[in-house]
């Protein structure tokens, strides 16, 4: 699917269930990693807009394919690699910039989909969650589960992992109610302090 002609390469389910989070959580700052052409930046940029809510959206990509200037549309482009702890460093500055104790932070992770990656990316940016809010780890279904059999160990197996180490995540599968996700068992739902 495209947003504004740009390619969103998100299921439309989860589309959906990503703006019932942004209407239900109101996050003041949205992270994501893996920005490719910018579509879903801009598209979380223009629904926060729409519902006349201040957000700052920060994606992260080595390599972004932006056709417009980003920052005309509150988002905050960072070159490099999600994993890169400059890059993670310059993530903290820019929320406590923008975002109070007090406000959500809203993260989701759609870079190299490889688990040790994923896992990486979970361990850096999990700390930016804020209670009540989600680290949504997108594309869940690679690597047999159930689509794409040949892929290799990734995002799931990074979720399993990382869900042994912590308590303070859970699924929450009220986001997979409309049935058809990328993200099964991806969306983590903060429920404590870490």
């Amino acid at each position: 699917m495209e947003w504004r002609g740009l390619p969103l390469l998100k299921n439309p389910c989860d589309l959906w269930t990503l703006t019932d989070l942004l209407q239900r959580l109101k996050p003041r700052v949205i992270v994501e990693t893996g920005t490719h052409w910018g579509a879903s930046a801009l598209y979380f940029a223009e629904m926060m807009a729409l519902f006349q809510l201040p957000c700052v959206v920060i994606t992260i990509d080595f390599n972004p394919k932006w056709t417009f200037d980003p920052a005309t549309k509150s988002i905050h482009s960072l070159i490099g690699l999600s994993t890169d702890l400059a890059i993670v460093a310059q993530v903290d500055r820019k929320i406590g910039e923008v975002a109070s104790k007090d406000d959500h932070v809203l993260v989701l992770l759609d870079s190299d989909h490889s688990r040790d990656n994923v896992l990486e990316e979970m361990r850096l940016y999990s700390r930016f969650v804020t209670p009540g809010s989600y680290l949504v780890v997108e594309d869940t279904n690679v690597n047999g589960h159930p689509s794409f059999p040949a892929h290799g160990p990734g995002p799931w197996e990074a979720v399993q992992e990382f869900l042994a180490s912590t308590d303070a995540f859970e699924v929450d599968r009220d986001c997979e109610r409309f049935l058809l996700t990328f993200n099964p068992g991806g969306w983590l739902k903060r429920v404590k302090p870490l």
